[in-house]
């Protein structure tokens, strides 16, 4: 089993902005998700760790539209094709919020699985 890349200082403090900010789909008390796991490159840059969403547990683990327990109704219920076009949706405007690196949002929406 690989183990997760730890996150910097920078990377704790995104965390901990979106976490006291809640889910982003319903504002409640929520967990830090990482759609692509916290290793995750592409271009070479490390993304894993900075494409996170906060997501209340009905929709990260345990609800009918959970993205781990069945994520084309969690894609459905965002009006998105896919699990991953879903998260990315949630994802942009937090990331403008909070002022991430355009280069970071940039090389997110460019991935594809």
């Amino acid at each position: 089993m690989k183990r997760g890349k730890s996150p910097t200082k920078e990377q704790k403090d995104w965390h901990g902005w979106l976490a006291e900010k809640g889910c982003c789909i319903t504002g409640k008390p929520g967990q830090i998700h990482h759609p692509l796991g916290s290793t995750a490159k592409h271009n070479k840059i490390h993304i894993g760790q900075w494409f996170v969403i906060c997501l209340a547990p009905e929709f990260h683990q345990y609800g009918t539209y959970a993205r781990h327990a069945n994520p084309f109704a969690f894609a459905h219920f965002n009006s998105s094709e896919s699990p991953l076009q879903a998260e990315k949706k949630l994802f942009i405007p937090k990331a403008i919020e909070y002022g991430l690196e355009s280069e970071i949002i940039n090389t997110i929406l460019d991935y594809h699985r």
